[in-house]
């Protein structure tokens, strides 16, 4: 198998049903891609030397930076897979207004407060899962999300919050860490999230 072939097998129909993403899915997922996709200004790429004379090729060489274009994997194209993932799997507000049992116009307004966080694709207001478990809002997250830079990226956010945090130690012997979503899961002190999230 050549390296095009084992990079577009992940799309295959027994490669995501081993990984529990059934037809239904896969065309949701690729959907989602497309207008992720579709969203992104077009960008061309060029060879990272172009434009730069040989002494700026070698300071900038000399301080570490790789200008030969071999790169371990595309950060564009990476991001955009986790974008469209966050997008196929994030709720509407009508969806989440039925799990919260609140009316639709409340979630707006929680938006608005920015108690719940959410981001715009093609028109479409979306609602990462993140922020929930079972069935509700994660504890004290509402003091969280305020907190958090306007025009982060979707997919920074989601990680930020999902990722283990060297910050979140449980106590002054432990060297165990939490994520933020896990920490405020547990029902510790939300404070020290909400400075984390001021400083992303």
């Amino acid at each position: 198998m050549n390296r095009r072939q084992s990079s577009l097998f992940f799309l295959e129909e027994e490669y995501l049903q081993k990984r529990g993403i059934g037809k239904t899915g896969r065309l949701h997922l690729l959907d989602s891609l497309r207008e992720v996709l579709e969203e992104k200004p077009p960008i061309l790429h060029t060879d990272s030397e172009s434009g730069l004379t040989k002494a700026e090729q070698k300071v900038l060489k000399q301080g570490g930076l790789r200008l030969d274009g071999n790169l371990r994997g595309d950060l564009a194209a990476e991001t955009t897979m986790k974008f469209a993932k966050l997008v196929s799997s994030s709720l509407a507000s009508a969806e989440v207004a039925a799990m919260l049992k609140l009316t639709p116009s409340r979630v707006r307004q929680m938006i608005r407060s920015r108690e719940i966080y959410s981001f715009v694709v093609n028109g479409r207001r979306l609602i990462p899962p993140f922020q929930f478990h079972e069935g509700a809002l994660v504890n004290n997250i509402r003091q969280v999300l305020p907190n958090l830079r306007i025009g982060l990226h979707p997919v920074g956010v989601d990680q930020w919050f999902r990722r283990d945090n060297p910050e979140l130690i449980i106590d002054e012997n432990s060297v165990e860490h939490r994520s933020p979503i896990d920490w405020l899961s547990e029902g510790r002190n939300p404070e020290k999230v909400s400075f984390l999230a001021s400083y992303i």
